[in-house]
């Protein structure tokens, strides 16, 4: 059986008594097409193999800034895999990605440039419904993030949980470099800003309906896709599977009628 998404698995978040139902999977292959025709989200290429990053690229979906030389870019992206619809106390799990790099001409404090500066702190407050609900505060790990002009770009991710009643949530704070390197300091603590960023299931400026364009009703593509996602892992449809001790989530179906043995 080849078809786009079977009826039996098509059902809205909207409105789930109502007579018309909603292509999750194929509304969310759109949406995922169209990030990548825009550039919101891009492929990323690290130690010789490419992918696609999920984590938005441009504003407002991600935040960018620059302190003294150092470009700071910030977004975040729901993991649908940690999204269990039938805990009433469920919350949402987040991943948050900050990208940083070093600008052409160097890093500049006070008039000085200097040609490398890595990071040695940390700091982030993320907020739900303008709540903070987490303070990260603690130095970074050693030996890592040396910024160099020219030599691509470095990327701290954690992650973070929101409780199922976030209408909105953020993430901003600051980064503390040294010039030079922190074998070698050539001067004082400099703080970077991580500008705000949100951290939200899907942001209403990418709502939209493939199938009904002109309508009052817009219909959430990702989040359609990401709650018929958790529904297929849930019950088992698709499964965790482990290859070469790495682990993944096979989109293969292994139940009839969507699966013949």
């Amino acid at each position: 059986m080849i078809q786009c998404v079977p009826n039996s698995l098509i059902r809205s978040v909207h409105d789930s008594s109502g007579d018309q139902q909603q292509d999750a999977m194929l509304l969310c292959l759109e949406e995922h097409g169209r990030r990548l025709e825009s550039g919101i989200i891009k492929v990323c290429e690290r130690k010789n193999i490419k992918s696609i990053s999920l984590f938005p690229e441009v504003p407002p979906l991600c935040s960018v800034a620059v302190t003294n030389g150092v470009q700071i870019h910030a977004s975040a992206v729901l993991v649908p895999e940690f999204v269990n619809s039938q805990d009433h106390f469920r919350k949402y799990l987040f991943a948050y990605s900050i990208r940083m790099s070093l600008q052409p001409e160097g890093c500049i404090i006070n008039g000085m440039t200097f040609d490398s500066c890595q990071l040695y702190w940390r700091h982030l407050l993320i907020r739900s419904n303008d709540d903070i609900i987490s303070n990260v505060d603690g130095e970074a790990m050693r030996r890592k993030y040396l910024l160099r002009p020219g030599e691509g770009v470095f990327v701290y991710e954690s992650f973070t949980l929101l409780p199922a009643s976030s209408i909105s949530g953020s993430a901003e704070g600051y980064f503390k470099f040294v010039p030079g390197r922190l074998a070698d300091r050539k001067g004082g603590l400099f703080e970077v800003q991580v500008a705000r960023f949100p951290v939200e299931c899907v942001p209403n400026l990418l709502i939209r309906s493939m199938h009904e364009s002109s309508g009052d009703q817009c219909q959430d593509a990702m989040l359609l896709w990401l709650e018929e996602h958790g529904c297929r892992l849930e019950s088992d449809i698709i499964r965790v599977r482990e290859q070469e001790n790495i682990s993944g989530i096979s989109l293969f179906l292994k139940f009839p009628p969507f699966y013949v043995q």
